[in-house]
């Protein structure tokens, strides 16, 4: 498989999202010309779903989707499986003693898929560019495993006035983490190496994937935000 994420914004759950879907495995049988999934140009017909807003969709029916899809407002997350496409595999060797322990029971089965998601927003202030860059977890991540990411990324050496990137669950229940304006400038990069090496050696495998950027105009200004995607798909051993 080659999973890929899209990322809408649903307003209301009147709004309609323009997509078909049938069978089981759920794959997806038609997609309305300027719908919001269109609009994302990522979702093609006959691709598989695998998730939606995190929850599985292995065994359920076209019809259990369709009303997960009804019922949500708000963000939506939907991973589906590119048939086209190839996954990047990083480790394919059994998990390390390490991810044995903080993974518990997960170890030889199917863990999900858990999803990184790097946000960038910028807006003009004043003569100057207001920037604000973060991370956030999406999916089966749990406690011991933002823990032990945590504790890598605290190894790391950072430069005056570099804030450590550490994940704290957000009032939404996903983790988060903040970078200030030398973090994002000095140690972004570092940043991600460890977080992919520590997923890594926590058994999974990633495939990197841009997704979306989109342009604001409000009373408050306009502003412009970019997000970048980091699947991670735990497999049987």
């Amino acid at each position: 498989m080659a999973p890929i994420a899209v990322f809408i914004q649903k307003q209301s759950k009147d709004d309609r999202l323009g997509i078909g879907l049938k069978g089981s495995p759920v794959t997806i049988s038609s997609i309305a010309e300027g719908s919001l999934f269109a609009s994302s140009g990522l979702l093609k017909v006959g691709m598989q779903l695998l998730s939606i807003n995190n929850i599985p969709l292995d065994g359920m029916t076209h019809s259990f989707a369709i009303q997960l899809l009804k019922d949500a407002e708000g963000q939506v997350i939907v991973v589906a499986d590119n048939p086209v496409q190839s996954a990047v595999v990083v480790n394919s060797a059994p998990a390390a003693s390490t991810s044995s322990t903080v993974m518990g029971s997960s170890i030889g089965r199917k863990f999900g898929y858990i999803i990184l998601k790097k946000t960038f927003k910028y807006k003009p202030s004043g003569f100057s560019m207001s920037t604000e860059k973060t991370y956030s977890f999406h999916g089966p991540m749990t406690s011991d495993m933002v823990t032990y990411v945590n504790e890598k990324l605290q190894k790391l050496r950072l430069s005056n006035g570099a804030n450590m990137l550490q994940f704290k669950m957000n009032n939404v229940g996903h983790f988060h983490g903040a970078m200030n304006h030398n973090a994002q400038k000095y140690h972004e990069e570092d940043f991600v190496c460890v977080m992919l090496e520590a997923m890594e050696e926590l058994g999974y495998y990633f495939r990197f994937q841009y997704d979306a950027e989109t342009f604001s105009t409000k009373m408050t200004g306009d502003s412009f935000t970019s997000k970048e995607l980091f699947i991670f798909h735990k497999m049987q051993e």
